[in-house]
């Protein structure tokens, strides 16, 4: 008979084949949660660098920055002269047109001189003739002198003579005042510029009858422009004679001027309350033109600092929280403001930055510090 030894019962049961399979299963997707867990956990410990176009990037420069009472105002010349004819009459000739050059003396006009003329002669003639009466009644009294002494003349001849020579006297002064005159009508005739500089205007042409104080032209001196322009009276603290004015003008869009201020006026439009301001110009090349509008402002306070652009930094903020760019990385900044210039597109930096910095434009409300930062080249 065939015997078979016993099992030993001292040895573990050996685990059922699905268990086995299960085992290996959880094994393996433990080790594969560790080799996907190891990435994520070195990106989140190493950022990823964010790139930054050069238009998102500013550097800190040195700039003029400038602020003070705004102002808009006319263009008018100080010089201005309106040529009146001084008698009526009609116009022969007129010699200059609108926007010609004139010299001081230049004949701008002649009226027809025709019918003074005659009143000119006539009253020459009758200069003439005063002056020959003027002599006859002074030789006349004179010699009524000798006969009243010979006792051929009556004391009342001899003062009768005297009188007549006096009268003669005084008819010829008369007539030569009426000569005066006609040679100054004379002389009207013939219309002179008082000044020099370019006709504006010219309302007659040749032929017309204009009667005494019409305008025949009106002139002006180019290089005598001021600005007359208003500031509101509550900035008049800021404002003082000899303070310098920057102002742009109408049809000059890429040109910016200066003047300085001459005079303010003692008072105050009833209506707008604001003050005039008379503002003198260099314009020796003639560019600025009397009725052009300009807009500018008084430069009441002017300094040399390093400047970002104004709307990197929120309107009426004395500090601001930015991001610097060092040495790859950002870093967060604070900054003190100054002065804001509007006009120059400027904010002062009064601390907390330097020439040359590096500040990040329009930058992403979840920037972390220490972010490294990618700048990209410039497109041509």
């Amino acid at each position: 008979m065939t015997t078979y030894p016993m099992p030993n019962r001292n040895l573990p049961a050996r685990p059922a084949p699905w268990l086995l399979l299960v085992l290996c299963l959880l094994g393996g997707l433990g080790a594969c949660g560790e080799r996907r867990a190891e990435p994520a956990a070195a990106a989140a410990t190493a950022a990823a660098p964010i790139q930054v176009g050069p238009e998102n990037l500013w550097t800190v420069v040195r700039a003029r920055v400038q602020s003070g009472p705004l102002l808009t105002g006319t263009l008018r010349p100080e010089r201005r002269a309106e040529v009146r004819a001084e008698i009526g009459g009609t116009l022969r000739e007129v010699s200059f047109e609108p926007g010609q050059a004139v010299a001081a003396g230049a004949v701008l006009a002649r009226l027809d001189e025709r019918a003074v003329r005659d009143a000119r002669d006539s009253a020459l003639s009758a200069v003439g003739s005063a002056e020959r009466a003027a002599l006859l009644a002074r030789r006349n009294a004179e010699r009524g002198d000798e006969l009243l002494r010979t006792g051929a003349w009556t004391r009342r001849q001899q003062e009768d003579a005297w009188a007549a020579s006096i009268t003669a006297d005084a008819t010829l002064a008369d007539a030569r005042a009426r000569l005066a005159a006609a040679d100054k009508q004379l002389a009207y005739t013939v219309v002179h510029a008082p000044m020099a500089g370019r006709v504006a205007e010219r309302p007659v042409a040749a032929g017309d009858v204009v009667p005494a104080g019409a305008t025949l032209y009106v002139l002006v001196d180019p290089a005598s422009m001021r600005l007359e322009a208003a500031v509101p009276a509550a900035e008049l603290p800021r404002v003082q004679a000899g303070a310098a004015v920057e102002f742009t003008v109408r049809g000059y869009p890429d040109r910016r001027f200066r003047g300085t201020i001459e005079r303010i006026n003692p008072m105050a439009d009833p209506v707008t309350r604001q003050v005039t301001l008379y503002v003198a110009l260099p314009n020796a090349d003639g560019a600025l033109l009397g009725g052009l509008y300009a807009e500018g402002r008084v430069a009441a306070d002017v300094r040399e600092a390093p400047v970002l652009p104004i709307d990197a930094v929120p309107a009426g903020a004395a500090q601001a929280s930015l991001w610097r760019v060092r040495e790859g990385r950002l870093e967060s900044v604070t900054v003190e403001t100054g002065l804001r210039d509007a006009e120059a597109g400027y904010v002062e930096i009064r601390s907390g930055l330097e020439v040359g910095d590096r500040i990040l434009l329009r930058p992403a409300r979840t920037l972390q510090a220490g972010t490294p930062v990618e700048i990209l080249p410039v497109l041509r």
